[in-house]
């Protein structure tokens, strides 16, 4: 119909003929379409129409044509024009696109698609019916049902991998407290060996170094009170405590000791009996109270003398003091520190060289410790030599010449090997250099 009224149209405005007039046909044509078009507001419908409002929502505006010439009076002029016709669609801003075709989905946005996609699922869902409808709820219930399962089911796993990790975590840190526990007994183990060992060997007044390495670090240091009963480097006097610094150091202070518990009793005519018999006193250390802080060890020991008596002594001797001792990690001795009553063992000492039917107690001879104090006047007899070999004579007392029956004036620049003879003993001398040579007291 369209086409054939355009080419009428056409037709009328090529001729420019007044007195034209549509045949049979092409009137029954133009009186249809002139009735479709003013009955609708709009192609696509009027107020019922897609486009909406009129229809000029969505749709086209009807436009008036010109009457041409010579058109029968009787007839109503074509209200649109055969471009109207031609396909439109609706650009992106809401307008038409000359061209495309019709829709009545023109103008509308998404707004307006997703409440027609409402309005369609209302509409199948009016028409489900009542078994559909439960069909529908036991599916919708079965879904929520699944997923609360599943849900559930990874919670469970969740708490079971919560409760598994936090039980491994705590056997972990069991099985570590029980290691440390147990290194820490074994430390304190070790560390208690190491200073009953060092306890031992000076009580033994040995002087080997390498037992010493062992147990010593090479940095370490003693502190303990003067002793004036026994032989010290005056250097080493630092207030009312000698500090010894390094091996060396500590090991002559054990020969001292040592030397100091094998004269116990002396000069006594019993001791130089013993003596005489080859006896020699000997002493132990025992450890009773420990106490661990960090890398610190504390103890209380006990000094006791075993065979004083027998050895040619009047009694015995005992020595209680403190000892606290600080470690490396390799848990060797880095420091040491002694502390007891010097004076007590002091009068333990007069006591043991005091004879029992002495009227008149004994004096513990004061060991001299320095140059100015072994040259004063004494009935002990003294010989003072140079410290490097070959040891000659410096001075000698007038007890000790009296004692060897040489005059000052003939040792002076001489050794002590004008002492020996025959009879003397290598062996002892040989030990007795050792311990002069490493700048160690000896006897």
């Amino acid at each position: 119909m369209y086409n054939n009224l355009e080419h009428s149209s056409r037709a009328h405005q090529s001729t420019g003929n007044n007195g034209w007039a549509p045949d049979a046909e092409e009137q029954n044509m133009l009186n249809q379409f002139m009735v479709d078009s003013t009955d609708e507001k709009s192609y696509g419908g009027g107020d019922g129409g897609v486009g909406g409002d009129g229809g000029h929502s969505g749709g086209y505006v009807p436009q008036a044509l010109p009457r041409p010439p010579g058109y029968p009076p009787d007839l109503r002029p074509p209200q649109t024009s055969a471009a109207a016709f031609q396909p439109n669609v609706q650009n992106t801003y809401g307008g038409l696109i000359p061209g495309s075709e019709p829709s009545g989905f023109a103008g509308l946005g998404v707004g307006d698609l997703n409440k027609a996609g409402d309005l369609g699922s209302k509409r199948r869902s009016q028409e489900m019916t009542l078994e559909d409808k439960e069909k529908v709820t036991r599916d919708r219930n079965r879904e929520h049902a699944r997923n609360t399962r599943l849900r559930k089911k990874a919670y469970e796993a969740k708490l079971s991998q919560m409760v598994m990790d936090l039980t491994a975590q705590r056997e972990q840190q069991a099985r570590e407290r029980a290691l440390a526990a147990t290194m820490e007994r074994e430390r304190l183990s070790i560390r208690q060996g190491v200073v009953r060992q060092m306890l031992d060997l000076r009580a033994a007044g040995d002087a080997d170094v390498m037992k010493w390495m062992q147990i010593v670090d090479e940095s370490f240091v003693c502190t303990m009170p003067i002793t004036p009963f026994r032989s010290f480097q005056h250097a080493e006097v630092n207030g009312v405590n000698r500090v010894l610094r390094g091996l060396d150091a500590f090991i002559a202070d054990v020969r001292s000791e040592a030397i100091c518990v094998e004269s116990i009793g002396a000069p006594s005519p019993r001791w130089k009996a013993a003596r005489a018999r080859g006896e020699r006193v000997s002493a132990q250390y025992a450890l009773v109270d420990l106490a661990v802080a960090e890398d610190s060890l504390m103890a209380k020991w006990v000094f006791a003398t075993r065979n004083a008596v027998s050895a040619g002594a009047e009694c015995e001797c005992r020595l209680d003091g403190m000892l606290r001792c600080t470690f490396t990690p390799q848990n060797k001795i880095l420091s040491a520190e002694f502390s007891f009553d010097v004076m007590a063992l002091m009068q333990q000492l007069q006591c043991a060289a005091t004879p029992a039917d002495s009227m008149v107690q004994s004096e513990v001879p004061i060991v001299p410790n320095t140059l100015q104090m072994a040259s004063l006047q004494s009935q002990e007899c003294r010989v003072i030599t140079s410290a490097r070999p070959p040891y000659q004579i410096v001075q000698a007392n007038p007890a000790w010449t009296q004692l060897c029956g040489y005059a000052s004036e003939e040792v002076e620049g001489r050794n002590l090997g004008i002492m020996q003879g025959p009879a003397t003993d290598r062996a002892a001398v040989a030990r007795f250099m050792a311990d002069v040579h490493a700048g160690r007291p000896a006897a």
